[in-house]
This record gives C-alpha cells, structure tokens and sequence, in this order.
C-alpha cells in the first residue's frame, strides 16, 4: 500500500458516493487520511469554513501552502488514478 501523506478524504460511511472512492482508493492500493465528517464535527467544521459545502466525498489536497479541495466522486476516482 502506496501510504500518500498530502491528501485527505472527508467522507461519511454511508454515502454510496463515498463508498465508491473508497473501493477505488482500496484497488489501487493506496494508504490516506480518512475523515469522517458523520463521526467528527470537526472535520465537517474545517470543510465547511474551507469550502463553504457539505458535500462530500471531497478530497482535501495539500501542496506546499495550497490547499485544493476536490468534489465528485468520478473527479476524485480519476486523480487517485494518477497518483
């Protein structure tokens, strides 16, 4: 498992949307941060003051001092790809 330390997946379990980047991050083999916005308000505070949505999946990428915040469950699915 490829253990990737800049990226984060704010998601909550019973999401289908979830679920499906999930299984997508679990065939590729990758390890990352998992926050369950439905477990930990904080996580859905941090999101929302970020973003201004509750949406999720959204993935929270970090590169440097820019942070990206990224939506759809397909987007999310094709980036992991490309890790």
């Amino acid at each position: 498992m490829a253990n990737i330390e800049n990226i984060a997946l704010y998601y909550k379990p019973t999401c289908p949307f979830c679920q499906k980047v999930l299984r997508s991050k679990d065939e590729l083999g990758l390890e990352f941060e998992l926050c369950d916005t439905s477990a930990n308000s904080e996580y859905m505070e941090e999101q929302v003051a970020a973003t201004g949505r509750k949406t999720v999946p959204c993935l929270k990428i970090i590169d440097g001092d820019d942070v990206q915040w990224m939506y759809e469950s397909d987007d999310i699915c094709d980036y992991l790809k490309k890790l």
